[in-house]
């Protein structure tokens, strides 16, 4: 894969924290020009300067809302106008507060989870789907160890954002599973594409994520998660494996942060509902 000259270009979205930011900082180590998909232009410059600075790369920054159809359509054009062809896409940004309590609808008319988590990806990917195909390029897509312990949860396509009976964990991980699915009729679709879904597993919370939570929840992050989680730069070595390094074969799995082969969730399973769930994605972003 080649971008920018021989530099691969790769695309991470919600890069100015977290596993993103992990990520991006070792793509632009392997020399690859990393773009930033950031919401906050001021977190988004602190953390490309700081990339840049320490790795010595070419690291961009881009802004972009995934909520928000009309950002990430603003996004794309922008990337399309500056690059001819794009190596990696990444979609790691989400939406998960648990401290939330009803649906936030936001200026799509989705609710924000639905929007950012799979909307706003789908749209994504689609809109560079020409840059990405001529670099023979790959998608990365986010799903979460949480769907282990919901193996009943399912993604009901005529209540999609989850508000007719709002939770926001079961929102969370249903979008996760439309993730999963996206993956694999992607891959399907798209055969030039090499096109996987990494399980993040614990991943130790920093403290400027627990305010919003209760003193309870908060405790149990800081004092019992932590103790067991994996460090950002531990999950992003999966991240970039799969980005830069996993052979052919590796298409169209679901890989967790061992590197190894897991199940999906069953409905993915279910060709039927994967090309549903396409359909009204193309109608909900309005690419019909």
């Amino acid at each position: 894969m080649a971008g920018g000259g021989d530099r691969r270009v790769c695309v991470v979205t919600g890069a100015n924290a977290g596993i993103g930011r992990a990520c991006a900082g070792q793509l632009a180590a392997r020399g690859a020009t990393v773009v930033m998909l950031c919401r906050s232009r001021e977190r988004g410059e602190e953390a490309r300067q700081a990339i840049a600075r320490d790795t010595g790369g070419d690291v961009r920054l881009v802004l972009a809302d995934l909520g928000s159809q009309q950002s990430v359509r603003a996004a794309a054009a922008e990337l399309a106008r500056e690059h001819a062809r794009i190596d990696v896409l990444v979609n790691n940004a989400a939406a998960f507060n648990l401290s939330q309590r009803a649906p936030s609808v936001g200026g799509d008319g989705v609710e924000t989870i639905w929007s950012t988590n799979h909307l706003g990806p789908f749209l994504l990917t689609l809109l560079l789907l020409d840059r990405l195909v001529a670099a023979g390029g790959r998608v990365v897509n986010v799903s979460s160890l949480g769907l282990v312990v919901m193996p009943w949860l399912r993604l009901d396509l005529d209540d999609p954002d989850s508000r007719g009976s709002f939770s926001v964990t079961r929102a969370y991980y249903r979008s996760k599973i439309a993730q999963c699915a996206f993956t694999v009729e992607l891959a399907r679709r798209y055969p030039a594409l090499q096109a996987n879904v990494v399980r993040v597993a614990n991943v130790a919370l920093p403290d400027d994520r627990l305010p919003p939570l209760n003193p309870v929840t908060r405790w149990f992050y800081r004092n019992v998660k932590r103790r067991f989680a994996l460090t950002p730069d531990r999950m992003a070595d999966t991240y970039v494996w799969l980005a830069l390094d996993a052979p052919p074969a590796i298409h169209g799995l679901h890989i967790d942060e061992r590197r190894r082969s897991i199940g999906y969730p069953r409905q993915v399973a279910d060709e039927a509902f994967r090309s549903a769930l396409w359909s009204l994605s193309e109608r909900q972003t309005a690419l019909t």
